[in-house]
């Protein structure tokens, strides 16, 4: 499961399927114990994250938060990244979301890759070329980085490949 609108349902599965193997991953920032503790809800959604067999947060800080949340609040043993709730281990793990910058900072040196650069710019030449890396996700806003990108070209045409009018040409 993942993100913060599932954190009660590892442990609404968990009630239905004890012996289901359960992961859950949260994208945002897990918030430290004095922000998380003003939440009206904050032990149920503790208790429903703690249903999962493995919890995973983007940074180690991120895990430290959850930890300390859940012991202040739940309570349980807590012990090299594990904790045990009711009988069972739960495995608390930072899984950091990235790309290796190392190996893609000097790519554009390597000569396979100058070779694609050039043929790419062969076969785009005269063409002006957007690229946009996103996850297709309806939070990402897609749709309005689109109508963005539309509204760019009708007011300014120039900016279209050939100079004409939007959507000619691309």
């Amino acid at each position: 499961m993942h993100d913060y609108q599932l954190m009660l349902l590892p442990a609404l599965l968990r009630a239905r399927l004890p012996r289901a193997a359960i992961g859950f991953f949260l994208h945002i920032p897990f918030p430290a114990f004095e922000v998380f503790r003003m939440l009206p809800w904050r032990r149920e959604l503790l208790e429903g994250v703690l249903g999962a067999d493995l919890v995973g947060f983007h940074t180690h800080e991120y895990c430290l938060h959850f930890l300390d949340c859940v012991q202040r609040l739940v309570g349980g043993q807590q012990r090299l990244g594990y904790l045990t709730v009711g009988g069972r281990l739960v495995r608390v793990e930072a899984f950091p979301m990235g790309i290796d910058y190392e190996r893609f900072a000097g790519a554009q040196e390597l000569p396979e890759v100058r070779r694609e650069i050039d043929r790419l710019r062969q076969q785009l030449r005269g063409l002006r070329v957007v690229l946009s890396v996103s996850r297709l996700d309806y939070s990402k806003g897609i749709p309005q980085r689109l109508a963005a990108f539309d509204l760019l070209l009708e007011r300014h045409p120039e900016q279209g490949s050939d100079g004409g009018p939007p959507g000619q040409s691309l």
